[in-house]
């Protein structure tokens, strides 16, 4: 029996409903798309009104007239700030992966692509995923510390709550795995909600905390970890309070000038003394700069006052000291608007803007902020089609001539990899970067 061939032309039918089958799959729909945007705006709005409450409790605070109040106030509303900008700038990372060269700063064109979240958030090279639940954690630590009561402290810290419910898997990878790009900036939005929220708890129970203090007859009394002090006339506990917290994690790090918050009440910030056998500690305005010795993973940090020209000893601080984390790798350049921006890699790039290459540089992200020196580094291209590959490499963190000779030979396909990236951290260790990897547009 003869064996039946399909003609041409229904094999190119046949071809044709499979790819048909196959954008069904991957492509989200229309009602799913109008969905996302009707929950953002809804998120949009209620983060502006939550901010406006924000600004009316800070102005309540100050109307006070408690520096010690302000300015926790002014250091929440600080890290508020710091977490909004963090959030906006993953934000528009996932809007240049997915919209490429019709990228516009602050608009998302191709809601529906699937691969900017997961390649922003979560790729091998540069994924942001890691670092923003590090910084999430970050916040949410150092807002809690200024919560007196517990049951509302544990109330507040559901807001960001950072575990997986899925065995094995990262909180990172369980939330923007499976996300199209307006999905991802969703899930962003409802993180800066809940991150203004939080701070609109913060700010509430420190006003909450001074109007308290003003209703008892004989004296005044403020909640510090559910336990009412008596304050005097003169503004002072009969034992002061001292909360001492880390300004950016919850860690020290080795061989680095780490800053700690200082919020007290009852005693002058200026009477305070601070002693450590483990390290320096420096103060420098309404902070301590604490540096821990080599070698030591523990740091105690003695807090004292002075009282009647007498040394009078508070509290004991105990910190965890870790090594520095791994840095990653950027460049900096001079965008067409003519202010400087940073490079990270994994998303094309256009010729003309590394041909406006200011430098290279190191650092440990956004909630940290530690700065490396980059002491040398090695440019790699690989031209299309052809594959011929070419290096060169340099000293400091500029490029050199013979390396800007080579970007100018950069055409759309090629791919180029600034690599071996030698750096020093501030404890005057030598390491080298991950690369970062370029597709040129």
């Amino acid at each position: 029996m003869a064996k039946y061939v399909l003609p041409p032309r229904q094999k190119m039918i046949n071809l044709l409903y499979v790819i048909l089958i196959a954008m069904l799959a991957i492509n989200v729909s229309s009602d799913v798309l109008v969905g996302y945007d009707l929950m953002d705006k809804q998120l949009r709005q209620r983060i502006s009104g939550t901010e406006r409450y924000i600004d009316t409790l800070r102005q309540q605070i100050d109307a006070r007239h408690l520096p010690s109040l302000s300015h926790a106030s002014a250091q929440q509303y600080d890290r508020t700030r710091q977490m909004q900008n963090l959030l906006d700038s993953l934000r528009e990372a996932i809007a240049q992966r997915a919209d490429n060269d019709k990228y516009q700063p602050g608009k998302l064109h191709a809601r529906d692509d699937l691969n900017a979240v997961p390649v922003v958030m979560l790729s091998a090279t540069g994924g942001k995923g890691k670092m923003l639940k590090d910084a999430i954690s970050a916040f949410r630590d150092s807002s809690l510390q200024l919560i007196g009561d517990n049951a509302l402290r544990d109330y507040i810290g559901s807001f960001l709550s950072l575990g997986s419910s899925t065995r094995g898997m990262t909180w990172e990878r369980e939330t923007f795995s499976y996300l199209s790009a307006i999905g991802g900036v969703m899930m962003l939005n409802r993180l800066e909600e809940a991150v203004v929220q939080m701070s609109a708890e913060v700010q509430a129970s420190l006003l909450e905390q001074d109007i308290a203090g003003k209703k008892t007859g004989s004296g005044t009394y403020v909640l510090i970890n559910e336990n009412q002090r008596i304050v005097d006339d003169n503004g002072m506990f009969d034992t002061p309070v001292v909360l001492v917290s880390p300004s950016i994690t919850n860690t020290l790090y080795a061989g680095y000038s780490n800053t700690l918050n200082i919020f007290c009440a009852g005693i002058p910030y200026d009477q305070l003394r601070f002693y450590t056998a483990d390290g320096k500690v420096v103060r420098q305005g309404g902070r301590c700069i604490i540096t821990p010795a080599p070698g030591i993973t523990k740091l105690s940090l003695n807090v004292g006052f002075m009282r009647n020209g007498k040394h009078e000893h508070l509290c004991d601080y105990k910190f965890d000291i870790k090594p520095l984390p791994d840095p990653s790798a950027y460049i900096s350049y001079r965008a067409q608007d003519g202010s400087t921006r940073r490079y990270y890699g994994s998303v094309p790039i256009s010729r003309n803007d590394l041909q406006n290459i200011i430098s290279v540089g190191a650092y440990t992200g956004r909630e940290l902020g530690i700065s490396y020196t980059v002491n040398s580094f090695e440019t790699v291209m690989i031209k299309n089609g052809s594959g011929q590959i070419t290096s060169e490499h340099t000293r400091g963190n500029k490029l050199s001539q013979s390396q800007r000779q080579q970007i100018s030979q950069l055409a759309s396909g090629d791919k180029f990899y600034i690599t071996s990236i030698v750096v020093t951290a501030p404890d005057g260790k030598t390491r080298q970067t991950s690369p970062i990897s370029m597709v040129i547009l």
